[in-house]
Formats: structure tokens, C-alpha cells, sequence
């Protein structure tokens, strides 16, 4: 993918360039391993590698999803609309599979307090 696209991944990708990239099962062992969580816990790292071609093993636990979902910054008006575009769309899924997963679980009583995800 090139142009504006290209452009918005980049400077997502440059708000973790202060990490290394541990890879997805070094995360898994690292983070979530010594609490017995399952690896099902992976899921949203790869939904987030997908939506944003975001390597997961650049995610860590203590992030806040705004890192992602914060809008790129621009004064182009055409690219601000080309923008907003890829935002939305990956806030979007990532919300709408966070949600499907929370209720098939049963555990969207335990996120009432947030609006999203529903």
C-alpha cells in the first residue's frame, strides 16, 4: 500500500519506536504466562497486527488503546480525510471483535464502566 495510507501506518508504527519487538509468543510468555492466562489472550494483539500492521510483540499490557486510536496529526485537509478513513474503520473492528469476545465470554458486565466495546 502506498501514498496517504502508507504515510498514516508509518506514524502509528513511530509511536512505539522505543521498543524492541519481542514477537507475539514472547509477549504471551513474558506478560500473560505467569498468570495462567490462555493464549486466546493473543487474539486482540493479532486483531490489532491486523487492523493497524502493527507488529504485536511491540504491544504491552500497560498500553492504553488510545496510543493506537489517537489521530494522526495533520494540516493537509485531503490527508485528514484519508486519515480518518483507516482510524475509524480500525477503532471500529477492533471494538466491534472486543465486544463479540466479551459477550460470548460473558464478561461484558466486567467493562460496563467503559462506553465502547459494546
Amino acid at each position: 500500500m502506498k501514498g496517504p495510507f502508507t504515510r498514516w501506518r508509518k506514524t502509528i508504527l513511530n509511536r512505539f519506536s522505543d521498543r524492541e519487538d519481542i514477537g507475539i509468543d514472547e509477549v504471551y510468555r513474558r506478560y500473560f504466562m505467569q498468570d495462567n492466562l490462555p493464549k486466546e489472550v493473543l487474539e486482540c494483539l493479532r486483531l490489532i497486527e491486523i487492523e493497524y500492521e502493527l507488529p504485536a510483540g511491540l504491544i504491552r499490557p500497560a498500553d492504553r488503546l488510545e496510543k493506537l486510536f489517537k489521530p494522526v496529526e495533520t494540516k493537509n485537509p485531503l490527508l485528514w480525510l484519508f486519515y480518518r478513513s483507516p482510524e475509524e474503520d480500525s477503532e471500529s473492528e477492533i471494538n466491534y471483535e472486543l465486544g463479540k469476545r466479551m459477550r460470548r465470554h460473558g464478561t461484558v458486565e466486567s467493562w460496563s464502566h467503559i462506553t465502547k466495546f459494546g
